[in-house]
């Protein structure tokens, strides 16, 4: 079992909890609303969400053949690029109207699929990385235990992670979703 060697504890106006190396910050919107032993369940997903996603981006900028980014990213965007480019081909032999309509119908259909890719990795991953970190919180601490707290803050109207104001796209699990994925 690890140890958290906490020396620092504050409360600051954070999305979520964070545990740096020797201090643990706590989101000040929480501050009186919990019970010590509240926070246990909680700061432990959190850790545990920090950690995997730490070895997610880790594997993702490795750059080898086998990480994640070449599997799930660069491998699938040119793959498309292919298709891409002989339809590139076949509009500069058209004339007229129909060359810019199929100009843009070529360019805007292979950035729908970029974007879903790019979505997929950037933007849900970490949300999974959430639900799985939530699981095995619930393994460690007890399952009843971060159930409880997380059904509190349902009651309070509040939630222990707050979307990010600077980054919209980064979306976490509701609390809802975190309780469903417990039960």
């Amino acid at each position: 079992m690890t140890y958290l060697q906490v020396r620092t504890l504050s409360w600051k106006k954070t999305n979520r909890i964070e545990v740096l190396e020797h201090e643990l910050i706590l989101p000040s919107r929480l501050k009186g609303k919990l019970a010590v032993d509240d926070w246990r369940p909680l700061i432990a997903s959190s850790v545990l969400y920090e950690r995997d996603k730490g070895r997610w981006y880790v594997m993702i900028w490795q750059g080898r053949a086998t990480s994640p980014m070449m599997k799930e990213l660069v491998l699938p965007l040119a793959i498309s690029d292919l298709p891409l480019v002989g339809a590139i081909l076949l509009i500069l032999r058209t004339q007229g109207p129909t060359f810019w309509i199929l100009w843009l119908a070529t360019f805007a259909s292979w950035f729908t699929f970029a974007a879903f890719i790019i979505r997929r990795i950037f933007i849900l991953k970490p949300r999974s990385i959430q639900l799985q970190a939530d699981k095995e919180a619930a393994e460690s601490v007890g399952r009843e235990s971060l159930l409880k707290v997380l059904l509190k803050l349902q009651r309070l109207g509040l939630s222990d992670i707050q979307r990010s104001p600077t980054n919209p796209l980064r979306i976490s699990p509701r609390i809802h979703e975190r309780i469903e994925n417990l039960t």
